[in-house]
């Protein structure tokens, strides 16, 4: 964990060169917001202005449905109360957000979002919040955290059905895989041949994931297990793909930054 409370300097380049806000940067000391705004205060370090608000490009491009393909799966948008003590304001942030191990790929999801038009930061928290709330804090895992903030894109994404999903992607469906196989996707080397397989417990999502492999020219397969969760057991839908020619062929089109064979990950 980073020494809490930063310097001067420290404080100042996070803030206003990096352009954190002050929850980010609180999520990097494992501090909350008001601790951040206290010792800005304290610094004498003045506040930004609000920021215009940000316009998102949604018409179909292979970014959007990059994007998309990575929220369904590790992503997510949310909305958040907050509470602005100083100016006794409450109110809500509408979020985009993915949190990862591995930088190569939040490094990919953010210039996806800026080419969407968002203003989307960067930036690595040694213990990652929501791993406390399950199990072992020490246990808890450093991520890369891409955080942006849009109300037009929340209220895009929660609006979307799997039939408009699917009507808003289709002539970019590789970019969609794309996203969601480095969210969700794994591959099995074996000594005879490759096995790519994609996880999720959303049926109507995995059917879609399905049909779209198909379009593509792929010999998928779509099954159904079951795990248990606190005692209970629940579905989980698996499409997977078969064979080295196969694979070959998925890692070419799609191209995946990360769980890629063919490609040196150097994040």
């Amino acid at each position: 964990m980073r020494r809490w409370p930063p310097t001067k300097d420290e404080l100042y380049k996070l803030y206003w060169e990096q352009g954190l806000s002050t929850y980010a940067i609180g999520e990097m000391y494992g501090v909350s917001y008001e601790a951040v705004r206290y010792w800005l205060k304290k610094y004498g370090i003045p506040r930004r202005p609000k920021p215009q608000v940000v316009e998102p490009k949604l018409s179909p491009s292979p970014e959007l449905a990059y994007v998309l393909g990575v929220i369904y799966g590790d992503g997510t948008v949310a909305k958040s109360r907050y509470v602005n003590k100083r100016l006794n304001k409450r109110g809500y942030k509408y979020v985009v957000r993915l949190a990862v191990i591995d930088k190569q790929f939040a490094e990919e999801f953010m210039r996806a979002l800026e080419k969407l038009g968002l203003r989307p930061k960067l930036y690595y928290v040694v213990r990652y919040p929501s791993e406390k709330m399950f199990g072992d804090p020490a246990k808890a895992k450093p991520r890369w955290v891409v955080h942006a903030e849009s109300k037009k894109f929340y209220e895009f994404v929660k609006s979307l059905t799997i039939e408009k999903l699917e009507e808003l992607v289709r002539d970019y469906e590789q970019w969609f895989v794309k996203g969601f196989y480095e969210s969700e996707g794994c591959v099995d080397i074996s000594p005879k041949e490759y096995r790519i397989r994609i996880v999720n417990t959303n049926r109507k999502l995995m059917e879609l994931l399905f049909k779209m492999l198909h379009r593509l020219g792929f010999r998928a397969t779509l099954y159904q297990q079951f795990y248990e969760y606190n005692g209970e057991k629940r579905p989980i839908y698996v499409v997977q793909i078969y064979g080295n020619d196969q694979a070959k062929r998925f890692f070419e089109l799609i191209k995946p930054c990360i769980k890629n064979p063919f490609v040196r990950n150097t994040s």
